[in-house]
């Protein structure tokens, strides 16, 4: 997994996600940098070899992330553009 400051927008857009665990939480950033990516492609084609595959699979079914954290950190940074203008 890449540095923060490598993944690009996704580090910023969720920099202040909290799924409980820092690890999880630089997963999301790596998963959503690939499958903005490749947003066509399947997960096996989005990342870049079996164990990050694994690693997203592993992911979606962790009982910790919380998908209504993900779409909160979401609109949390959407507040603060919307309200920037």
């Amino acid at each position: 997994m890449g540095k923060a400051s490598d993944a690009g927008w996704t580090a910023e857009e969720f920099a202040d996600v909290d799924l409980g665990d820092k690890r999880l939480d630089a997963r999301l950033i790596t998963l959503c940098d690939r499958f903005s990516d490749s947003p066509e492609s399947p997960i096996n084609q989005a990342c870049i070899d079996w164990a990050e595959t694994k690693a997203a699979y592993r992911f979606f079914q962790n009982e910790n992330v919380d998908g209504d954290e993900i779409l909160a950190a979401h609109r949390r940074k959407t507040v603060r553009r919307a309200n920037a203008h």
